[in-house]
């Protein structure tokens, strides 16, 4: 074989050697991003938060105006902002509901501990 044929073939391999090495990379790449993506989402910023998914991730405080810290609950998550002793906002979690079980409405809620938070006193009238 004449030296240019062996020229050829050379930049032939480094070619196809390069492009195999950019598919690689790609695919690692497409990898990553659906591993990041939770499934079933159509939403890549979605924040998981213990056994909740929040969508579009959690709100931006930053814009609220007050503090807001995040409350963690069973079924729900709570930026609660002690300014206006109120959430600013509420992200929950929708599951399977019972049909027919009732629960009987407290007369009084509790406050929570975790905040300066209003009282039930702070809605009756005295």
């Amino acid at each position: 074989m004449n030296s240019r044929k062996q020229a050829f073939f050379a930049a032939l391999a480094g070619l196809l050697l390069v492009a195999a090495l950019i598919t690689a990379l790609v695919w690692a790449l497409m990898l990553e991003q659906q591993r990041r993506k939770p499934s079933g989402s159509g939403n890549p910023r979605a924040e998981t938060t213990g056994e909740l998914r929040i969508y579009g991730g959690l709100p931006n405080a930053s814009n609220y105006g007050h503090p807001v810290i995040v409350l963690t609950n069973a079924a729900y998550l709570s930026g609660y902002c002690e300014a206006r002793r109120n959430p600013a906002w509420v992200a929950f979690s929708v599951g399977s509901i019972s049909i027919g079980s009732t629960a009987k409405r407290p007369s009084k809620f509790t406050t929570d501990t975790r905040t300066r938070s209003a009282t039930h006193d702070d809605f009756t009238a005295t």
